[in-house]
C-alpha cells in the first residue's frame, strides 16, 4: 500500500488560563494534523506540535521523500530520513519532531487495512486502562494557596497521581510539596517537575527537604544537557528519591540517549516521548531498551488532542514494564475544546485503550476548521515565554 498525498492543516487551541512553571509560561497549542492518503483508498490521520522549524523539516525532506512508499517502512523511512544525506544526526530530533504525526498516520491506516486496532499490531495489550498523572501549574499572581486548591481539585475528579511543576524557586517549590502531601493526604501521588532548573547543590537540599514527603519521583532536577550531573545526583541521594528523565533532551535523544542515561546510571525511571524519537515505534525500542536493563518507563508530553491520547494509549497498553500502570500526563484538562467526536473522560484519572480498528477515534472536522481559522488570526501558541507573574518567580533558568 503507498503513500499518494499528504494534507497538512494547523490549527491553535487555547488553555483555560495561562499555565505558568519554572520554564515559562503557555496559553494554548499550536497543532500540525497531517493526513495520508493512499492508493487503497485507506487515509490516516496523525498530529504533532507545529513550530516552524518542525514544519520547514517535514516540508524539505520528509513530503517529497515519503510520497510513494509502502506505509509499512517506517524503519526504512527512518533510517533514510536521519541519513548522512539529511545532516545525520546532526538534524536527528528536528526530523524525529516532524516525522511522528506521520508516523502516527501510517499507524491508523495499517490498523484500518488489517481491522485491528494499533495496539494489536505492536504487540498487543498487556492493560486495558492506562493511568494517568494530573499536571499542576501555577496561574498568573498566584500563591502556594492557589496552587494547593488546583491539586485538590484534581484529586477530587478521582486522579491519583499530581505531577507538581516546579523550578520557581527553592521555597516554592519546598512549600508546594509539604502544603499539597498536608492536603491530599498519603494516598495520591506525588511528582515534581522542576524542568531543569536546579543547580547540582539546590537539587541536594531542595530534594533532602521533601524526601519525607514521600515523592514518588523529582522529574528533570538538572539542566536537561547534564547527565553527568543527574548520575552523581543520584548516587549521592543512594535511590532515597527516585529520579526520572525525559528522552530527547539533549540534540540526538531517541533510543541514543536512553543507552546513554542507561550506562552512566543517570535515571531510575525513564520518561519515553513518541514527538522527540519519530513516533510511536521507536518508543518501543526505547522502552525495551529501558527493560532489558531493569528501568521502569513512563510517557511524557501529553500536550496534544485526543488524538496524540489515542496514540499514547495504544502504545502504553503494550509496554510491560510501564511505571504504575501508566503514569501518562496530558494538558488535555486544561485545554478550552477538543477536536474529537466523543472527548475522553477521565473518570478516576484513568482511561480506556481504544479497541476499534486504527487509532479507534474519530475527528471533529468543523472544530478542525474552527481552530484552523484561529491559528491564521492569532499564529503559534505552542512556545513557552519568560514570565514575571509570580512575585517569587526567579529570572535564571538555573538556580
Amino acid at each position: 500500500m503507498k503513500i499518494t498525498k499528504l494534507e497538512k492543516v494547523k490549527f491553535t487551541i487555547r488553555t483555560k488560563k495561562k499555565l505558568i512553571a519554572g520554564h515559562g509560561s503557555i496559553s494554548g497549542i499550536t497543532i500540525m494534523l497531517i493526513k495520508v492518503f493512499t492508493d487503497e483508498e485507506i487515509t490516516g490521520v496523525g498530529e504533532g506540535i507545529a513550530s516552524p522549524v518542525t514544519e520547514a523539516a517535514f516540508n524539505q525532506y520528509i513530503e517529497p521523500y515519503v510520497i510513494g512508499k509502502d506505509v509499512h517502512d517506517i524503519e526504512l523511512m527512518l533510517n533514510d530520513l536521519v541519513s548522512h544525506k539529511n545532516g545525520g544526526l546532526d538534524n536527528a530530533q528536528i526530523i524525529y519532531r516532524a516525522f511522528c504525526p506521520l508516523e502516527y498516520a501510517l499507524w491508523d491506516i495499517m490498523g484500518q487495512a488489517a481491522k485491528q486496532p494499533i495496539c494489536k499490531l505492536i504487540g498487543g495489550p498487556v492493560r486495558r486502562e492506562i493511568n494517568f498523572v494530573a499536571e499542576i501549574y501555577y496561574s498568573p499572581g498566584a500563591d502556594v494557596e492557589d496552587f494547593v486548591k488546583n491539586a485538590v481539585a484534581f484529586v477530587k475528579k478521582g486522579f491519583k497521581m499530581l505531577k507538581l511543576k516546579g523550578g520557581v524557586s527553592a521555597e516554592m517549590d519546598v512549600a508546594v510539596v509539604k502544603e499539597v502531601r498536608k492536603a491530599v493526604g498519603d494516598r495520591v501521588e506525588i511528582i515534581l517537575d522542576p524542568n531543569g532548573a536546579w543547580s547540582l547543590p539546590t537539587a541536594l537540599r531542595i530534594i533532602d527537604k521533601i524526601a519525607k514527603y514521600d515523592i514518588m519521583w523529582v522529574e528533570n532536577p538538572l539542566p536537561f544537557f547534564d547527565l553527568e550531573g543527574t548520575a552523581r545526583l543520584r548516587k549521592i541521594l543512594n535511590s532515597n528519591v527516585p529520579i526520572a528523565l525525559c528522552e530527547g533532551t539533549n540534540r540526538i535523544g531517541g533510543i541514543w540517549e536512553i543507552v546513554d542515561i542507561v550506562r552512566r546510571g543517570a535515571a531510575d525511571i525513564i520518561s519515553i516521548d513518541t514527538r522527540r524519537n519519530g513516533g510511536i515505534y521507536m518508543a518501543k525500542k526505547a522502552a525495551a531498551i529501558a527493560e532489558a536493563a531493569g528501568i521502569p518507563v513512563t510517557v511524557h508530553s501529553g500536550s496534544g488532542t485526543g488524538l496524540h491520547i489515542a496514540y499514547f494509549l495504544h502504545l502504553l497498553s503494550t509496554i510491560p514494564n510501564l511505571y504504575f500502570g501508566g503514569t501518562a500526563d496530558s494538558l488535555l484538562p486544561y485545554y478550552e475544546d477538543d477536536v474529537i467526536t466523543k472527548p475522553w473522560d477521565f473518570t478516576n484519572g484513568c482511561l480506556p485503550v481504544p479497541l476499534q480498528p486504527g487509532v479507534g477515534v474519530k475527528l471533529d472536522e468543523r472544530k478542525i476548521k474552527k481552530y484552523a481559522d484561529q491559528f491564521k488570526k492569532e499564529g503559534y501558541r505552542t512556545k513557552y515565554e519568560w514570565v514575571s507573574e509570580l512575585p517569587q518567580f526567579t529570572p535564571s533558568p538555573r538556580y
